[in-house]
């Protein structure tokens, strides 16, 4: 059974806010006609509504509940526009709040009769359904709402996230997703953030290698979910699988090509106050360093097994290469440093160096170019090519 206490839940001034707000999220400006000519039309069903509205509004921004005179603006509406969905909408809200579902329920039926495109009444109907427990119908409702406005739909998010950890429902939410992939990436979004929920964020999502740039979020979220549960193994394996990766190497895209593929196990290049770090777009990566604070400029997990390996790169400093090396350190336990090469200990050109990785606590990795202030604030400027990493085998 799918409880109400894993759904939606808006507070009581929340629940009245989203009805007041409706002219921002659910409908334009220009869907009032009389905006701006109340004086002139008081009495008006459209004034009324919109009065009754703005009073809402402002109560509820203040955490408050609805005025009196809201009230009776809406009740006098209801009666000279018995085709106007909002007393429906506001009726049905405060049925809600009071506890009455079945109630609310019969009202926001009405108001979506009585105007099929509004998003609002679907919203309340959705959540309704979803609620009791009512899928199909919760489903179809989201379907319609994610047509009308897939903004409005996303904050039932948490309920799909619920209902898709009960038995059979995939078939149901991948035939909903093929028409809501913004739904989609934020549902798997709030199930990838358990690393139990691997098998069924995979079972849900689109067929895989999905390319895209940046990537949805859902992705690097489950990826880091699993290596924080320490689950080194499984977040490679699924970055690999994700990105439609066969061959990684010991370190992924050296050449700095654009890869599509996210970080963790793809560069993280740095763009702000420390400095920018970019693909060059011949194969290199090029660096500026501000010389102002530290920071990881270029930076990417690796698992390498327990031994020895060779670094090595060619440096190109016209400027200044003060302050910048590479390093290498523990990425999980202790987080021991492994290893730091200066770039500026570049001797014509060409930087390499070995490091070793112990066996124990330390099945992951961080490779990274990092910035360190000295004693001046030099800027320096690098630019980086032919980066290897090599095993280097016993007795070699």
């Amino acid at each position: 059974m799918l409880r109400a206490r894993t759904l939606v839940v808006l507070p009581v001034a929340l629940l009245l806010a989203v009805i007041a707000v409706r002219a921002m999220v659910f409908l334009s400006p220009v869907d009032h006609p009389l905006r701006g000519l109340q004086p002139m039309f008081a009495g008006h069903p459209d004034a009324l509504i919109d009065q009754a509205m703005r009073e809402i509004g402002a109560s509820a921004a203040k955490g408050g509940t609805m005025p009196a005179s809201a009230h009776q603006a809406i009740l006098i509406a209801a009666r000279k526009a018995p085709l106007a969905p909002e007393p429906f909408l506001v009726g049905g809200t405060i049925a809600q709040i009071a506890g009455n579902g079945a109630r609310a329920e019969v009202l926001f039926m009405a108001a979506r009769l009585r105007d099929p495109r509004a998003p609002a009444a679907r919203y309340f109907l959705a959540d309704r359904y979803l609620h009791t427990n009512r899928i199909g119908a919760g489903l179809e409702e989201m379907a319609a709402l994610a047509r009308l406005s897939e903004r409005a739909s996303q904050p039932l998010g948490p309920a799909l996230a619920a209902y898709a950890r009960t038995p059979g429902s995939i078939p149901q939410l991948r035939r909903f997703f093929r028409g809501s992939p913004t739904n989609r990436d934020t549902t798997l979004d709030i199930l990838a953030q358990d690393p139990a929920n691997m098998g069924l964020v995979l079972a849900l999502a689109p067929p895989l290698p999905l390319r895209q740039s940046p990537p949805p979020n859902w992705q690097v979220t489950l990826v880091r979910s699993l290596i924080t549960a320490g689950n080194y193994a499984a977040a490679e394996d699924i970055w690999r699988r994700i990105n439609g990766i066969t061959n990684r190497g010991l370190l992924y895209d050296p050449q700095f090509r654009y890869s599509s593929a996210a970080p963790p196990f793809n560069w993280q290049l740095t763009s702000g106050s420390a400095g920018v770090a970019e693909a060059s777009g011949g194969g290199g990566l090029e660096v500026i360093y501000y010389g102002r604070e530290e920071a990881a400029l270029a930076a990417q997990l690796v698992r390498l097994a327990p031994g020895t390996y060779h670094l090595a790169m060619r440096v190109e400093a016209p400027v200044s290469a003060a302050g910048l090396a590479w390093t290498v350190a523990c990425a999980v336990g202790t987080k021991q440093a492994l290893f730091r090469l200066p770039i500026d200990a570049a001797q014509k050109g060409a930087l390499a160096a070995n490091f070793t990785v112990p066996a124990g606590d330390c099945a992951m990795q961080s490779v990274e170019l990092r910035g360190q202030p000295g004693d001046t604030s030099d800027t320096a400027q690098v630019t980086i090519s032919d980066l290897k990493l090599d095993f280097v085998r016993a007795g070699s």
